[in-house]
């Protein structure tokens, strides 16, 4: 349901939006031919509705799909219901408490165990369950978001971008091999490069070392610099 202000308000944001579009294309088309430009987008909620991270840790734990007994010790603990409920209040908790990036850290180490073409078969079920419109469901009590799909005005910037060989980089706080499936799946005609919070390969398999930065804050400013 949408009441009369919030529509209000998304008219608003939209007229905003495309207002700043053509000034952007504007830019791009006058400027000088020996000017190399880029530019950089956030993903989750810019390039497409809620988090992709998100919607797959909610999918791993809800299925019991975790397979790092270590996320919680050092000691390995039985991977049943339990602890995947206890992964998913810990990612909550540290969200709660303003700790986020330790709450992405941890999102990217629950990829332990994972080899990347798994993770790709992973994202592209992740994306059909969570469907194109978004709304809210409950998992462990808990009320969260639900949904995966393209913002179509920033998918138009972006393909005029792409068109005008602008060097397009995205930047993510959700696991970087999420975000590039994703993106792929979404963007099929843009071809960017990704960055995002990554984890340490060991035998082409996910381990749980987190690699800094983790691209959130001022992390993210420092992934985009680097």
């Amino acid at each position: 349901m949408v009441f009369g202000w919030e529509k209000n308000i998304n008219d608003f944001i939209l007229l905003i939006f495309m207002s700043a579009l053509e000034k952007i294309k504007k830019a791009i088309e006058e400027a000088p031919k020996s000017i190399h430009p880029y530019v950089v987008f956030d993903f989750d909620g810019t390039c497409i509705v809620n988090d992709i991270g998100e919607a797959t840790l909610a999918y791993l734990c809800e299925r019991g799909l975790l397979k790092s007994p270590l996320l919680l010790s050092n000691k390995p603990m039985m991977i049943d219901e339990k602890y995947h409920e206890k992964i998913f209040e810990k990612y909550c908790s540290l969200l709660k408490a303003g700790r986020i990036g330790e709450a992405y850290g941890f999102n990217a180490q629950l990829l332990a165990g994972f080899k990347v073409p798994e993770l790709t078969k992973l994202v592209t079920k992740v994306i059909a369950t969570e469907g194109k419109n978004p709304a809210t469901r409950e998992l462990f009590r808990k009320t969260i978001a639900k949904g995966l799909a393209v913002i179509s005005e920033t998918k138009k910037l972006l393909e005029f971008m792409s068109k005008r060989k602008t060097e397009i980089w995205i930047v993510s706080a959700s696991p970087k091999v999420l975000v590039e499936v994703g993106f792929r799946h979404f963007f099929p005609r843009v071809k960017a490069n990704i960055i995002g919070t990554e984890t340490e390969l060991k035998n082409a398999v996910f381990t749980r070392k987190v690699l800094y930065p983790i691209p959130t804050y001022e992390g993210k400013r420092e992934a985009i610099q680097k």
